[in-house]
C-alpha cells in the first residue's frame, strides 16, 4: 500500500492543524514551506505555546527580519512576569528581544542587554532604568561662567556643558599652545594664577544658555578690546541631536531643522547656513549673503584682513582695507606678500597697526610662543630647534637627553658633536 507523505502537526488551542494545509491556504507567502515548517518546529521544540500569530509571522516574515521574533540560535525562551505590560503577563517568548519587539520597545534592546550583563535586575527594572537615562540625556544643560583678570578687571563670559575646572584647564592648554584669542593671550602673558574663575549660573538649558551668554557679554561690554571675549558669544557647539523649535514646529535634530528651512526657501537658504545661524542666535530667514562685487573680495590678503577685523584686532586706521593694503605694500592682485608666512603682532597686547605687525613662518611662531630656552656651553638658545641647528644634533634627540639625563645632557651633546 502506498504510504501517505509525512505531515507536521501542531495544536493551537487544542485544535489539530496540519502545517502543509495551512501553508497552501495562506494568501501571503514570503518564504518556502520548508522554512515555514522549520520555524514552527523550532518554536514548538522550545515549548512555546503556539497561536495563529506565530504561524502568520513564520509564513509572512522574510528571512532577514525573522530573528527579532524568533531569537538567535542560542537564545533562551523567556516568560514575562512583570507589571509594566500586564497584557503580556505569563506569555512565553522565544527571546527577550522578541518580547521587546512585541511591546514596541525594541530600540532599547541593545542598552537593556548590556546592562543585563552587569546588573542583577528584573526586566522591568532594566527597562525603567534605560528609559530614565534616555530622558535625562534629552535635556541638555550647562553652566555660564566668568573669568576675571584680577589686576585689570577685564572679564570673559563663557558657557560649557563640562565641569568648570575642566573647561578652565582647556583654556590654559590652548593658551600654552599659542592661541591668539584675547583670553588665551592674557593667560599666556599674565600667568593662570592671576585670574579668578567662577560660576554665574548653572543647570541652564543649552538654548537658553546661549542667549544668556550673549546678554552678559553685551550688557557688561566684555568683547575685545573692552574685555576678553573674542566675539558676541552664544556658540553652543555641535548639538546635532538637540531638539529645535522653529516656525511652530519641533524638530528632533538640527539636521532635520536645516533640511526643513532649505525646502521652505526652495534652496535659497542652505541647510548648513540655517544651522550656523541657529547656533549663532541670528535671524534664520534673512537673505543669504552674496559674494561682494569688489575686486579684492575672496582674495588671500582680504581673507587675512577680514579674519583680524572680525575678531576686533585692528587699530582704527586698519579698519579700512584700502589703508591696510597701502601700509603693508600689498601686490596689485591682492595676494599675500609672503605666501608662506602669517601676519602677526610685535606687541600682542596692542591691536594690529602700521607699527605693530610682522610676517612670520609657522616655525618662527612656534619657536617664539611655545619653545623652551635651553643652555649649552655657556650660551642660552631660544629653543631646541635653535640648538639643533647649531650642533647638528636632531631636536628630538636633544629633548630626550634633556628629559632623561638632565645632569649629563651637555656632556652627551659634546660627545656627539666631536664624533661628527
Amino acid at each position: 500500500m502506498p504510504t501517505k507523505p509525512r505531515q507536521t502537526i501542531v495544536y493551537i488551542n487544542n485544535t489539530k492543524l496540519v502545517l502543509s494545509d495551512y501553508y497552501e491556504k495562506a494568501k501571503i507567502k514570503e518564504v518556502t514551506y520548508q522554512v515555514f515548517r522549520d520555524r514552527v518546529r523550532s518554536l514548538r521544540d522550545r515549548r512555546i505555546a503556539l497561536d495563529y500569530q506565530h504561524l502568520e509571522r513564520a509564513i509572512q516574515t522574510p528571512i532577514q527580519d525573522y530573528q527579532k521574533y524568533s531569537g538567535s540560535g542560542r537564545s533562551v525562551s523567556f516568560t514575562y512576569r512583570g507589571h509594566l505590560f500586564p497584557e503580556q503577563f505569563g506569555r512565553t517568548f522565544p527571546s527577550i528581544r522578541s518580547f521587546m519587539h512585541e511591546v514596541g520597545i525594541e530600540h532599547l534592546y541593545s542598552k537593556v542587554k548590556s546592562r543585563r550583563m552587569t546588573c542583577d535586575l528584573s526586566i522591568d527594572e532594566l527597562i525603567e532604568t534605560v528609559q530614565r537615562r534616555l530622558i535625562s540625556r534629552k535635556v541638555k544643560t550647562g553652566i555660564l561662567y566668568r573669568i576675571t583678570h584680577i589686576k585689570s578687571g577685564m572679564k570673559y563670559y563663557g558657557l560649557t556643558r563640562n565641569k568648570l575646572r575642566k573647561r578652565w584647564l582647556q583654556h590654559c592648554n590652548l593658551a600654552r599652545k599659542g592661541s591668539s584669542l584675547p583670553l588665551h593671550r592674557a593667560i599666556r602673558n599674565q600667568d593662570a594664577g592671576s585670574f579668578r574663575v567662577e560660576t554665574v549660573q548653572e543647570d541652564i538649558p543649552i538654548q537658553q544658555l546661549a542667549n544668556l551668554e550673549r546678554q552678559y557679554i553685551s550688557r557688561e561690554q566684555t568683547q575685545w578690546p573692552n574685555g576678553l571675549n573674542a566675539c558676541s558669544g552664544g556658540q553652543t557647539g555641535n548639538l546635532i541631536e538637540h531638539p529645535v523649535e522653529f516656525d511652530g514646529q519641533t524638530f528632533s535634530s538640527q539636521t532635520e531643522f536645516g533640511n526643513y528651512v532649505e525646502n521652505l526657501t526652495n534652496g535659497g537658504i542652505k541647510s548648513y547656513v540655517a544651522i550656523s545661524r541657529l547656533r549663532a542666535g541670528q535671524q534664520i530667514l534673512c537673505k543669504q549673503r552674496h559674494h561682494s562685487p569688489k575686486p579684492y573680495a575672496g582674495k588671500p590678503l582680504y581673507r587675512i584682513w577680514k579674519a583680524k577685523f572680525n575678531k576686533g584686532l585692528l587699530c582704527a586706521r586698519w579698519q579700512s582695507f584700502e589703508l591696510f593694503c597701502a601700509d603693508i605694500g600689498a601686490p596689485d592682485d591682492y595676494s599675500s606678500p609672503y605666501p608662506n608666512k602669517s601676519l602677526c603682532r610685535v606687541d600682542t597686547e596692542s591691536p594690529f597697526g602700521p607699527d605693530n605687525y610682522r610676517w612670520m613662518t609657522r616655525a618662527e611662531k612656534a619657536a617664539e610662543v611655545t619653545a623652551r630656552s635651553i643652555e649649552y656651553n655657556g650660551r642660552t638658545y631660544p629653543s631646541f630647534a635653535a640648538l639643533s641647528e647649531a650642533t647638528n644634533v636632531a631636536a628630538s634627540t636633544l629633548i630626550y637627553w634633556k628629559k632623561k639625563y638632565p645632569r649629563d645632557y651637555e656632556m652627551l651633546i659634546k660627545a656627539r658633536v666631536e664624533s661628527l
